[in-house]
């Protein structure tokens, strides 16, 4: 996985977010996860200029004509989908390698000691 095109933590959720409800507006996503507006604004804007998410619909400006809209519909596109797609299959190998992999090998080291402890005491 290439960390230099890694999200952070928030943007990842935010993505997630976005992605399991379909198409979300900002107020919809301050409702979800209790944030500010603004926050949320900022969010989706970095999501929208990576690519990862599209704006379906304009709505009412805020303060600031860079953010997105209120109304706005944010839809993940294929980039955001293939990303998490990305992230999901890193954690199953990182599991499997971290965590299965070593259990597995100290599971069958402790069968063979106990195998070998008992062929010797006959």
């Amino acid at each position: 996985m290439d960390y230099d095109k890694e999200l952070g933590d928030s943007l990842e959720t935010i993505l997630k977010t976005v992605y399991s409800h379909r198409g979300i507006t900002i107020s919809q996503l301050c409702a979800v996860h209790r944030i500010q507006i603004t926050d949320a604004a900022s969010y989706l804007d970095a999501l929208r200029q990576r690519g990862y998410v599209s704006c379906l619909h304009d709505g009412f400006r805020l303060e600031n004509d860079n953010l997105p809209a209120l109304n706005d519909v944010f839809s993940i596109t294929k980039n955001g989908i293939n990303y998490l797609e990305l992230q999901q299959r890193f954690w199953k190998q990182f599991r499997v390698r971290s965590v299965y992999v070593p259990l597995g090998v100290a599971f069958l080291t402790s069968v063979i000691a106990n195998l070998i402890a008992l062929w010797l005491k006959r």
